[in-house]
């Protein structure tokens, strides 16, 4: 959280991806099936629905990719306005995206 805000983004939501195991996966006495999106916003952001929940539980994607439900739930909620991942690993739809396995579109 603090990246973000030295970004100059509000930390707003952590959205949880419960996914699938697979096999024992990693971690120790607990293994970890969980995936930790942090939502944050830029500006006073009006939401154009309220969402039920912050927790999905949604099948595994290849190594480390998230899946689009994510991307689609953050479109349909906020409309049509800028965006971006960080940490990003492709580039999906009008989302900007910045990361070290991307052609980043932009640079902090």
């Amino acid at each position: 959280m603090i990246v973000a805000r030295a970004w100059g983004f509000e930390p707003s939501t952590m959205l949880v991806w419960d996914k699938t195991p697979k096999g024992i996966g990693l971690g120790g006495t607990f293994t970890l099936a969980n995936e930790y999106l942090l939502f944050c916003r830029s500006g006073t952001v009006k939401a154009k629905q309220r969402v039920k929940g912050n927790h999905w539980h949604l099948p595994r994607e290849k190594h480390s990719r998230k899946p689009d439900f994510f991307r689609n739930l953050i479109t349909e909620t906020f409309g049509d306005l800028d965006r971006i991942e960080l940490f990003a690993r492709q580039k999906s739809g009008n989302w900007d995206v910045w990361g070290n396995e991307v052609e980043s579109s932009v640079a902090l």
